[in-house]
């Protein structure tokens, strides 16, 4: 119940309603550490830590990852939507890249204590690596983030979230298509 209710401030603060979105397998990881700038798409690799059997309830958790995501949402969104898709509209209407149906989704591995973004891999692909591509340069811009709450973190001492991006204007990057884990990896965060 407070979980649905924390769903339901995310959706009043985003102006959506929240939807279960299916984990699909993963393609591509790129590691953050290793870029500095807008790095071109690694090979694909199954990267998802995100597995069947290893995701908690969000239980009291739900209200603080509410928060949080809007956080993230307020750092992602000019980069993402005020930046790349305004600068698509300039292109020709026939453009690959000017898809409304278009949509990535990444996983975002997020360290709990700094903020830092460790990891994002890419969990779906829009299948055009151009708009994969601006996704993933707007979540590297970005970061870091605020430090999350202990009560958001991981076992092991992170945060994991799936965010979907979209052509489609209005839903952009929108917290409407996030969804934040609770993973169990095994042990403690140290």
């Amino acid at each position: 119940m407070r979980a649905a209710l924390a769903l339901a401030v995310l959706a009043a603060a985003t102006g959506c309603a929240q939807q279960d979105v299916p984990v699909a397998s993963p393609v591509a990881v790129v590691d953050v550490a290793q870029t500095t700038t807008a790095a071109p798409l690694p090979a694909p690799a199954p990267v998802s830590a995100v597995r069947l059997g290893n995701q908690g309830p969000l239980g009291n958790a739900a209200v603080p990852f509410a928060k949080y995501l809007v956080a993230m949402h307020n750092r992602i969104h000019p980069l993402f939507t005020d930046g790349s898709l305004a600068r698509l509209d300039d292109l020709r209407p026939n453009d690959p890249l000017n898809d409304t149906t278009l949509m990535t989704r990444l996983e975002l591995v997020i360290d709990g204590n700094t903020g830092n973004l460790l990891k994002q891999s890419i969990v779906r692909t829009s299948g055009l690596p151009a708009f994969d591509a601006l996704a993933v340069d707007a979540v590297t811009r970005a970061a870091p983030f605020e430090p999350a709450s202990g009560m958001l973190w991981s076992s092991d001492g992170n945060v994991y979230v799936h965010w979907e991006f979209r052509r489609d204007p209005v839903f952009g990057c929108s917290t409407m298509h996030v969804r934040p884990f609770l993973l169990h990896m095994g042990s403690a965060p140290q």
